[in-house]
């Protein structure tokens, strides 16, 4: 026999076998793609599922926090009566750090552009508060320090507070849309 005869009669063998292998292979990779995709999917489902409600604390503890910070709220809560300017600062201070430490671990559920909101809008409070105070007199009625600080921060051009509940607000709803 010579040999393109006998070429012919092993590719005679060969090919079907090669072409069905390819075939198979064809088929397992699409199977193996569909797979992974549908893993993909039920992964996200669940991770979601678990995340949703931690992501959803975490944001409404960040606009509690920046509500809680306000001044006038502040104020309210920490009261003036028999008080002098520098002991309202320093409660004022210590009761912004406070929450605010109270509130650090919330940074892993929020979105950094929301958690970087935050920080500055708590910064930006605590330079008024200093600012005010060093403006005045240590010795000034509670009263006086509250009334500036209050009409100081109402002619901020926007609200840091309020930029940062925005912030946190439209980080979630983007969030929740891709969750969806």
């Amino acid at each position: 026999m010579n040999l393109i005869a006998i070429f012919a009669e092993i590719l005679k063998y060969v090919a079907p076998a090669a072409a069905v292998l390819l075939g198979v292979k064809f088929v397992m990779d699409a199977q193996q793609e569909k797979d992974r995709t549908q893993r993909e999917e039920i992964f996200q489902s669940k991770s979601l599922k678990l995340w949703l409600p931690l992501r959803i604390a975490a944001n409404e503890r960040a606009i509690l926090f920046l509500e809680r910070i306000r001044p006038d709220q502040l104020i309210m809560r920490l009261g003036i009566s028999g008080k002098n300017a520098a002991f309202l600062h320093m409660e004022l201070i210590k009761n912004i750090r406070e929450e605010f430490e109270h509130n650090l671990v919330q940074q892993l559920y929020l979105n950094p552009n929301g958690w970087n909101a935050l920080v500055q809008a708590k910064e930006e409070l605590l330079a008024v508060v200093n600012q005010v105070f060093q403006e005045g007199n240590g010795e000034d009625d509670a009263l006086v320090f509250a009334r500036r600080l209050l009409e100081k921060t109402a002619i901020l051009p926007g609200s840091p507070i309020q930029n940062a509940i925005n912030a946190i607000k439209s980080d979630f709803q983007a969030w929740a849309k891709i969750g969806q």
